[in-house]
């Protein structure tokens, strides 16, 4: 297919919808990188689809027009019984025309009423200048005792090196940052049948301090939100 592409760079971090997540507990890739790209990719799945293998060439998120600048991207979708991988791997130009290589490896483990997710990469997201090297480790747990209500625990390990805003170069003398990240959530589906109304209280915190917009941040979120489910035209 061809069109406005998702670019896999985020393990099982990037299945998850946008307006289902709480931003201040994912990672600085997932907040920062520009995903939605046009682009094209072609694949292949085996007849169980059980594994599959897919091919892709988008536009880069540091081009200023789209085509400004390429990327590309190799992922291996693995589903086998309760253990699922996404690892994928990417080569994307950036502002000097040169390419950054990202490796991410997605994990997920599915038992009865609980969900295990682990995503590894070697790079970090940076709110100015796109993808920073480093190590970004996030792991998720989900338990599910029921139809009515969802909990969700988060924590993860950022570590880079920060670069100047201006020059975009490694700060001389400058330490080694390393940023964790916290959540908790709970969700609440009070409708008989039906999941369309989410009641929802979060938590979470980031010990980074240094350029981050969720530097040094405790938050805490209380929401609901409705599925509207319009009619189709037949």
């Amino acid at each position: 297919p061809a069109g406005k592409q998702v670019i896999p760079f985020g393990g099982f971090e990037l299945e998850e919808y946008d307006f289902d997540i709480h931003p201040d507990m994912m990672t600085g890739l997932f907040n920062n990188f520009q995903c939605y790209q046009w682009g094209g990719k072609f694949g292949w799945m085996n007849d169980s689809e059980s594994t599959g293998l897919f091919f892709q060439a988008t536009a880069s998120p540091y081009g200023e027009k789209p085509f400004d600048a390429m990327a590309y991207s190799l992922q291996y979708q693995g589903n086998y019984g309760p253990f699922s991988m996404l690892y994928s791997t990417n080569l994307i130009e950036d502002w000097d025309g040169e390419y950054q290589w990202m490796v991410t490896l997605g994990n997920q483990l599915e038992l009865e009423d609980w969900t295990l997710q682990l995503d590894l990469s070697n790079k970090v997201g940076d709110p100015f200048f796109v993808l920073n090297d480093g190590l970004t480790a996030f792991s998720t747990a989900k338990y599910n005792p029921s139809d009515k209500w969802e909990f969700i625990g988060r924590l993860g390990y950022e570590r880079f090196k920060p670069l100047d805003e201006i020059s975009g170069s490694l700060i001389p003398d400058f330490p080694v940052t390393n940023s964790w990240t916290f959540g908790a959530a709970a969700h609440w589906f009070p409708l008989r049948d039906s999941q369309d109304l989410r009641l929802h209280a979060a938590i979470a915190g980031n010990t980074s301090n240094f350029g981050s917009d969720r530097s040094g941040l405790l938050s805490l979120t209380l929401g609901a939100m409705y599925y509207l489910r319009l009619p189709r035209n037949r």
